[in-house]
């Protein structure tokens, strides 16, 4: 009889291992997509705080739990047709702060049109 593993904690991949991520934290992910969202689009979407920008696209930013609710948000932009231009973990975790903050958790680059 050959003994099965036992159900423990999740554990990281090697590349994350040490980083300073835990498995159960959620990151704040940062999707920038081409055109306007309208807000009843952020329930669909996971509750993610969504912006538009001047320059015609829009920025949807929230908690992501795991690899699976980021395929999730991922699928739903594809199924609304949205093009995604670019996709960014940021390194601060998600907090309450973070959503009802009027300036974004990290550092802007000089002269962005965020």
């Amino acid at each position: 009889m050959t003994s099965q593993p036992q159900a423990g904690p999740a554990q990281l991949p090697a590349e994350l291992a040490g980083s300073g991520m835990t498995a159960s934290r959620a990151l704040t992910y940062e999707f920038r997509i081409e055109g306007h969202l309208d807000d009843h689009w952020s329930a669909w979407l996971g509750e993610l705080i969504i912006t538009r920008h001047h320059d015609g696209t829009s920025t949807l930013t929230g908690p992501v739990a795991d690899q699976a609710q980021l395929h999730g948000v991922l699928a739903r932009l594809r199924d609304i047709g949205a093009t995604l231009l670019s996709l960014n973990a940021l390194e601060a975790p998600y907090t309450r702060a973070t959503e009802s903050s009027c300036s974004p958790p990290w550092p802007s680059a000089a002269g962005s049109n965020r």
